[in-house]
């Protein structure tokens, strides 16, 4: 019985450590994997043009994830064929960086 409750015991702690390793701050899914808490610690080191005072507050949808959320003046966003694109984090905004129409498509 003792040694069920161990093995149970390091299963539960491993999937805990697995599971937050892909937590994302800013709230996003699926698609971040993760990627969310380096590439803010990136974005903070980065000379990210200001958002727009007129979309503070608003809510805009990520191009990656579909998901719908609240921009904020640390909302990461790419400028693409003019059109402002905004981000649930900033995992996100590399991968549309690097392949804008593949996401501009869904």
């Amino acid at each position: 019985m003792k040694r069920l409750f161990a093995i149970l015991t390091v299963m539960a702690a491993a999937l805990f450590i697995y599971s937050s390793s892909y937590a994302c701050e800013g709230g996003c899914n699926k698609e971040c994997k993760g990627g969310c808490a380096k590439a803010q610690l990136e974005s903070d080191k980065t000379d990210q043009p200001a958002v727009p005072k007129d979309m503070i507050g608003k809510e805009a949808a990520c191009p990656i994830t579909g998901e719908k959320f609240k921009v904020t003046e640390k909302t990461a966003f790419s400028s693409y064929k003019g059109t402002n694109y905004y981000f649930c984090c900033p995992g996100c905004k590399p991968k549309f960086d690097a392949e804008p129409e593949k996401y501009l498509k869904k």
